[in-house]
């Protein structure tokens, strides 16, 4: 799902929300939004997958709901997420192991905090758009206001995204939680390490949870500080099939910290079909097909750096 949610001046916080949760859980039709919604400039595409969301917690706090969506390998067991518009009209994401919808209460939520900042949509008082892009694997949020893109406090698109269990111990029915916060503007155009995990284990057998739950994103060859100096960039970037035809690498995203958990963690790209390209070879909101799925490069932060998802 994709959806390009356009906001009016004066939105409050609580229709905000409401609209962002009701796409999120399934709405298709922006005539059924809040009276908040500029329902001429909203579109949601649904043509490749849907939302797949489930409210868990209408009432988790006064600015904030709970979704949920199951693990692609375990329909029993579930993702967790906070969707939060507070009073400063900030759209945060956070995740949690697990959230009880009774007490609404939650454990081992996902710190915020990403260097001396936190990671926010910042969402105008005078309208704009919210990219919002979702599949029962993922949530990916981005805002736009007049040209201004994924700049200042939110520093690019925040994400939620399950992951593969690549490490021993992240078995079904471990217990542990197999998906992540991503700053994707920091972790690609900042090289920091904010890929942010509710729990995890290290090499030393110890759970950790809170700020230390971290790791880096990583791709082919290059990883951490050194992932966007380490891809291909421009152009030239682009393969060749045996006819002569040229194409636009889809790279793995990997979920990494050697010196913490040795081997990745896991990769994000095929359970969430989101993928790296190059760098400084799509321009943002580019469109790319690839096995007949279409796709739609969006910056993450920085004008050469991108991310591609499922366009719909």
């Amino acid at each position: 799902m994709y959806a390009k949610y356009a906001y009016k001046t004066g939105a409050t916080e609580a229709n905000l929300l409401s609209d962002v949760i009701a796409i999120l859980t399934g709405e298709t039709v922006p005539a059924n939004l809040s009276s908040d919604c500029d329902q001429a400039n909203t579109d949601i595409n649904t043509t490749i997958a849907v939302a797949g969301w489930t409210l868990h917690d209408a009432s988790a706090t006064a600015t904030s709901q709970v979704l949920k969506a199951p693990y692609v390998d375990d329909g029993a067991s579930f993702k967790f997420v906070e969707v939060e518009i507070n009073s400063s009209k900030y759209l945060n994401l956070y995740a949690y192991e697990t959230f009880n919808a009774s007490t609404h209460e939650g454990t081992n939520k996902t710190t915020h905090s990403v260097t001396s900042q936190d990671h926010s949509q910042s969402l105008a008082t005078y309208g704009g758009t919210v990219h919002i892009l979702a599949s029962p694997r993922f949530i990916a949020v981005v805002r736009e206001v007049d040209s201004s893109w994924g700049t200042g406090h939110d520093y690019g698109i925040s994400i939620i995204a399950e992951f593969s269990r690549t490490q021993p111990w992240n078995t079904i029915g471990s217990g542990y939680p197999s998906f992540a916060y991503i700053a994707a503007g920091y972790a690609i155009s900042g090289d920091i390490n904010a890929v942010m995990f509710p729990r995890i284990k290290n090499t030393e057998n110890t759970d950790i949870t809170g700020a230390n739950a971290r790791a880096y994103l990583a791709t082919e060859g290059a990883s951490g500080s050194g992932l966007m100096s380490g891809i291909s960039s421009g152009p030239n970037s682009k393969v060749y099939d045996n006819s002569g035809g040229k194409y636009a690498p889809f790279m793995p995203i990997f979920l990494m910290d050697k010196d913490q958990y040795s081997y990745r963690i896991g990769e994000i790209s095929t359970i969430c079909d989101i993928w790296l390209p190059p760098r400084s070879l799509l321009a943002n909101k580019e469109l790319i097909t690839k096995d007949s799925v279409e796709y739609i490069a969006l910056r993450t932060y920085s004008t050469t750096h991108a991310l591609l998802f499922p366009n719909g």
